[in-house]
């Protein structure tokens, strides 16, 4: 059984970063079903055996497994979407699943540490290597390289740099720690392995010599990833984590990690300045880019391995370094080294001189956009609305996938961002206080584990690089959404159970349980109950997403709702599908003459889909769309102004409000229903220009564009039925003024009307030579421009 969790584990870690890195929930449902299904076959064996629990998975740990999991079911209560809070129970009751299924495998099966380390390490080089095939044109997919970068199968630079220094940091500490002789320590007091070193036989350095050469083999290529992704936000990440790991590790142990380091990053940025530029390896494949990035990993691996190798040489060999180790603050001077550096460094770049000087051209524009406040500027004003949106539903949160529904109602600015760009932040909006809480008390008992088995054997620099990925990671979500990415979990959750100690070693050092066999067992019981759960939402979804596949442009109306229909029975809560099937019964009752049936079916779908993400705009605003396909005017206004009332930077939705208010008071038989429609059409315009003002207020003119994101203008279709809505109600100079608003350059039909509108206007005033001139410059301009002006005089007839 042990073997069969080794592969399948393996097998899904392997695969895990070529999914886009999980970041997708579709493309982790197969995850989830492998992980939680091979799980509950394990538990149902284990309590077969009476055992009741995963061995290696004992109560604590199942407890801990849970924590996420409930602190998550709690926030379905305040949801803003059931689907996304119960695709994230599903994911973190799979990495559960995955932790203490490896931790079997970490106390049954010997070697198994090792086994585990070579295969993160085999994962993390698949990962990088494909990587540069993409960067070099040979293995050319979508988003492989964005906008310069190096970003892999995650298609996210910043989050592909992210999981490129976690490699790059793990492979460093891990060739530094096979850099001590014998038993004694790297760097500390002679011990008697100082001795038994010359003692070693010839095969048995060459042994060592080939296992450091191994071990250094992945520098290169995680250095190149990291560079090329240019993740600002990861460079500092890792150096923060070097800097700690450094700290924490005697004065030899520092020296190899800051050589091996430099050699890494030193021939990663060679292998840079030598490579083509991007934008021609993108249109011809480069022969010479993977040579290029080939050597500079054997070069980096084979300078790394030998750095690493000569100093705890010359460490054991020396007393006198010896002496110099054991002073006090002697393991503060690398690190004061290396801050020193990088203060250069930075002093240099901010200087333009010789390390600036030596950049490739598209790194020295992403150096430039550092002067620029923009994203962070940016980044600061989305946490201000994070806030906000926080301080509705301070404890439980409103649910994960709630930031991508409820941002436009709390934005300052028209920024376009589904993501935070802050997992901490998205913790705390989703899951609320508690949820936060939770989740910092489990990294806390993580980190905190780490260290105490660090501390208990410093030669083994496993929990180190384990305790100091994670670390790495959680400073990186501060500026990004690493967490969203499942894969990033998962080479978290394989070190760390590999760096924490075999079960067995636990259980000899605790005298006595501290909590009660009872409890544990019926925690072990609850997480096997809810990976089963898990499972059966997971194969639900992925059912449903087969059925839903089916859907095709060649498909029938009547095939698209039988799809849709089958596809909805089996996951209800995609309220995106609902409204599918609503507009698929909209077409139906279009193409049949007003087939009552189907426009009842559509209303039943649309209230199905309202009711799973009520506060989404968008979905709002398609909604009312559907609604009035089916003739039902009232319903499409009311929903277009509840959309409008949720996101005021939406330039689009003022206009169609408008327009659906001056339709609906051309029609209206009473005149107190049409002057109220097309007062409201007007307060739309006036809210529409109210918007962009308070935009333009709050930045100056040089910053519109880069935060307006979402387009926010004066709305041209806003503009135009405010005019007709203000000429109607005999406002005729409003109706010059608000005409005049819009920009019609990309719609030319709406510019003839307009240019109609305002000729009309002109005469209606008596200003004859003002109109015919008006009516000379646009009547050849447009097509039926006497037809527009025609029914302009004809509405007003009507109107009047």
């Amino acid at each position: 059984m042990n073997v069969i969790i080794v592969i399948v584990l393996s097998a899904l870690l392997m695969v895990g970063g070529f999914m886009q890195g999980l970041f997708f929930d579709k493309d982790f449902y197969s995850i989830a079903v492998v992980a939680t299904g091979l799980y509950a076959v394990v538990s149902a064996v284990a309590l077969r055996k009476g055992e009741l629990r995963v061995r290696g998975g004992g109560g604590k740990r199942a407890a801990l497994a849970l924590l996420l999991p409930a602190v998550l079911a709690i926030s379905l209560v305040h949801a803003e979407s059931v689907k996304a809070t119960l695709d994230q129970i599903v994911r973190f009751t799979t990495y559960g699943c995955i932790f203490l299924l490896l931790r079997q495998v970490r106390t049954r099966v010997p070697n198994a540490r090792a086994l585990m380390l070579a295969i993160v390490q085999a994962s993390g080089a698949a990962l990088g290597i494909a990587a540069w095939l993409g960067y070099a044109g040979w293995l050319p997919s979508a988003g492989t390289v964005v906008a310069g970068r190096m970003a892999g199968a995650l298609q996210y630079p910043n989050t592909f740099g992210g999981v490129s220094a976690l490699l790059l940091l793990v492979s460093l500490l891990l060739l530094v720690g096979k850099g001590q002789t014998g038993r004694g320590e790297l760097g500390g007091a002679q011990t008697s392995g100082a001795r038994t070193g010359h003692a070693q036989t010839s095969g048995a350095r060459k042994r060592r010599s080939l296992g450091m050469l191994l071990q250094a083999a992945p520098l290169g290529v995680h250095a190149s990833g990291l560079l090329l992704s240019q993740s600002r936000g990861a460079m500092l990440a890792l150096a923060a984590a070097l800097l700690i790991a450094s700290v924490l590790l005697p004065l030899a142990r520092q020296l190899a990690l800051a050589a091996a380091a430099l050699a890494a990053l030193g021939c990663a940025f060679a292998a840079a300045l030598l490579l083509p530029p991007q934008e021609t390896m993108a249109a011809a494949p480069s022969a010479a880019a993977p040579l290029v990035l080939a050597a500079a990993s054997l070069i980096a691996a084979g300078l790394g391995a030998a750095a690493a190798r000569a100093i705890a040489a010359f460490a054991a060999a020396s007393p006198r370094f010896a002496r110099l180790a054991a002073r006090p603050h002697a393991r503060l001077a690398v690190p004061a080294g290396a801050l020193l550096l990088a203060a250069l460094a930075a002093l240099d770049l901010m200087r333009h001189g010789l390390l600036y000087a030596s950049l490739p051209a598209s790194w020295k524009q992403s150096i430039a956009a550092l002067a620029q406040t923009d994203t962070l500027r940016e980044r600061l004003i989305m946490l201000q609305d994070a806030m906000a949106l926080v301080r509705t539903s301070p404890l439980f949160g409103h649910g994960w996938g709630s930031w991508r529904i409820l941002f436009t109602q709390v934005q300052q600015t028209p920024y376009e961002s589904g993501e935070i760009h802050n997992g901490w932040v998205e913790w705390l909006v989703s899951a609320g206080t508690i949820g936060l809480a939770a989740f910092a008390a489990m990294m806390a008992a993580v980190l905190i584990a780490l260290a105490r088995q660090w501390k208990r054997g410093k030669a083994d620099p496993l929990p180190l690089a384990a305790m100091t990925g994670l670390l790495l990671v959680l400073l990186h979500s501060l500026t990004d959404f690493d967490l969203s990415f499942g894969y990033v979990w998962l080479l978290l959750i394989w070190l760390i159970a590999a760096a924490l100690p075999a079960e067995a070693r636990e259980s000899q050092a605790a005298a006595a349980p501290a909590i009660p066999r009872w409890r544990h067992r019926a925690a072990s019981l609850a997480f096997a109950l809810l990976a089963l759960a898990s499972f059966g939402i997971a194969s639900l979804s992925i059912t449903a997403n087969t059925v839903y596949a089916q859907l095709t442009d060649r498909a029938s109306t009547d095939e698209a709702i039988a799809i849709l229909k089958r596809a909805n029975a089996l996951d209800r809560f995609q309220a995106v599908r609902e409204l599918q099937l609503a507009g698929a019964f909209a077409v139906r009752y279009i193409t049949e003459n007003g087939n009552k049936d189907d426009a009842a079916a559509a209303d039943r779908a649309l209230r199905r889909a309202i009711a799973l993400e009520p506060h989404n705009a968008s979905l709002l605003q398609k909604c009312a769309a559907v609604y009035y396909q089916i003739a039902d005017a009232n319903q499409a206004i009311r929903l277009t102004e509840q959309a409008l009332g949720l996101d005021r930077f939406n330039a689009a939705l003022y206009g169609e409000a408008e327009r659906l208010r001056v339709n609906a008071a051309l029609l209206a038989s009473d005149s107190s229903a049409r002057q109220y429609g097309l007062q409201s059409a007007l307060q739309h315009y006036e809210r529409n220009r109210l918007a962009v003002a308070e935009f333009h207020a709050r930045m100056p003119e040089s910053d519109w564009h880069a935060f307006n994101g979402r387009g926010l203008r004066m709305e041209p279709a806003a503009a135009y039925y405010g005019a007709i809505a203000a000429y109607l109600l005999g406002r005729d100079e409003d109706a010059l003024t608000i005409v005049s608003t819009g920009d019609y350059t990309d719609d030319v039909a709406m510019a003839s009307r307009a240019a109609a509108l305002e000729v009309v206007v002109l005469r209606k005033q008596g200003k004859t030579d003002q109109a015919e001139e008006q009516y000379q410059a646009d009547k050849d301009r447009f097509l039926s421009f006497d037809d527009a002006i025609a029914s302009f005089e004809s509405l007003t007839t009507a109107a009047s």
